[in-house]
């Protein structure tokens, strides 16, 4: 077993072990999605808890919103495998790279790479845990065989690519694939050329009509100067407050930036709202560590399909992407990583979250959710988000503090809400069913 291919139950150690003992974190986990009602996706019905809805008529693209027609959002968990089953966590994120080594296509300014997370059922889980887990595939499925209701219908036929998928070649659909959002800041050629070349034009005409065009050349080469400097000084390492949601960093803080495949000039890394157990933003550069495989964590999503027009001899496709909003780790992983490296332009060395670390593990203290004043689903949080995370939010919905919080001694879910009644359909209702299932869902094995 290595890090690249590995899967849930394939590594033995203390911190897996832990998982599945009585009011360990498999328990706790089964506890808070059962209390977080159609808040978790595994116990969401679509056309019951979530609608598809275009927005668009210039577009086929749609989404999925909640009764309350709000953007629908869900919870999901699972532990993240290997970089051979899906996940894309190093800086080349999922860009495709191409076939030609020698001719590679580059990751550019323009280029819309995201990080992909592939979710197996976690280590040690038993039969409640399991339950969920497969409920949300049940989910996924559900939705696809509402959409095929409607090509049948209307007599549309389309290439399928879903958010779940099998693990190997004849087998059941048993992982869930997240996307999350893009990893750089996106320049357009002209934004590039405007914030380049139009300063350089205007001080040659002012240069110019004094005169001094000695003094321009002289000034052209101290700019010249200044910026291979800059260019070749080393990145400042962001701490504390410079880390928040939204926050852009030099690339070159990521082990494995640079070499054939990278051709940006103005792009920067993006701070995503992903977190560690004790609450703390995880910077890109750390990803290969605290979001390494086997890492327990639990998402929020939202869904958007991409209907795609064919070419020539071939049909149209559908693309269904679960986005990533937020993310927390619930429980750390110690499954040993390589060093990361400078990433290689062939296809299976890309986007590989790699180095080794001996960072001391961080205990699983409490889940904290936030949900939308007026919508039924859930979206992660944590206790100590403060101002400086209000810069850039992840989805467009206001959202109001709710705390679902597990007490690690009894295991138990206390719920305390800021505002003063849940609504009925509200997926942090106070009326919490612990041992209540989705009644008619049926776990798929």
């Amino acid at each position: 077993m290595s890090y690249h291919d590995y899967l849930p139950n394939s590594f033995a150690s203390p911190t897996f072990n832990a998982r599945s003992q009585p009011g360990g974190i498999n328990q706790r986990l089964a506890k808070a999605i059962a209390e977080m009602k159609h808040g978790a996706f595994a116990n969401a019905e679509v056309d019951k808890h979530f609608f598809r809805r275009n927005e668009n008529t210039w577009s086929d693209n749609y989404n999925f919103r909640d009764a309350n027609a709000h953007c629908f959002t869900a919870n999901v968990f699972g532990e993240i495998l290997g970089s051979a089953h899906g996940t894309f966590l190093g800086a080349q994120g999922n860009h495709f790279p191409g076939n030609d080594s020698n001719n590679p296509n580059q990751l550019t300014d323009n280029s819309k790479a995201k990080n992909v997370f592939a979710l197996g059922l976690p280590t040690g889980a038993e039969n409640d845990l399991k339950d969920h887990y497969f409920n949300q595939i049940c989910t996924a499925m559900h939705m696809r065989n509402s959409d095929i209701d409607e090509e049948f219908k209307n007599n549309k036929t389309y290439n399928i690519k879903e958010f779940i998928k099998p693990l190997g070649d004849g087998q059941p659909e048993e992982c869930i694939v997240l996307t999350g959002p893009l990893m750089y800041t996106g320049h357009t050629t002209n934004q590039a050329n405007k914030a380049v070349d139009y300063p350089a034009h205007a001080q040659k005409r002012i240069v110019k009509k004094r005169g001094a065009v000695d003094a321009f050349k002289e000034n052209e080469e101290s700019d010249t100067a200044s910026e291979t400097s800059s260019a070749s000084s080393n990145p400042v390492m962001p701490v504390g407050k410079d880390v928040f949601i939204g926050a852009q960093y030099d690339p070159r803080l990521l082990a494995d930036y640079g070499g054939p495949m990278f051709n940006q000039r103005l792009a920067r890394i993006i701070q995503q709202d992903f977190r560690n157990a004790a609450g703390d933003f995880i910077p890109p550069w750390k990803y290969w560590d605290e979001l390494r495989p086997g890492t327990l964590v639990i998402a929020n999503i939202s869904i958007v399909v991409y209907v795609l027009p064919g070419k020539g001899t071939f049909p149209c496709r559908k693309i269904y992407h679960a986005n990533v909003n937020s993310l927390k780790v619930l429980d750390h992983s110690d499954v040993p990583v390589d060093v990361a490296e400078i990433a290689s332009v062939q296809r299976e060395r890309r986007g590989n979250a790699t180095a080794t670390s001996d960072a001391g593990s961080v205990a699983f203290q409490s889940l904290f959710l936030n949900r939308a004043a007026t919508n039924s689903a859930v979206a992660l949080s944590t206790e100590n988000v403060g101002a400086s995370t209000s810069a850039v939010e992840p989805t467009k919905t206001e959202l109001t503090p709710i705390h679902f919080s597990v007490d690690i001694s009894s295991g138990d879910v206390v719920m305390n809400e800021e505002k003063t009644e849940p609504t009925k359909n509200s997926a942090g209702s106070v009326s919490v069913t612990p041992d209540s299932k989705k009644d008619g869902k049926k776990p798929r094995r």
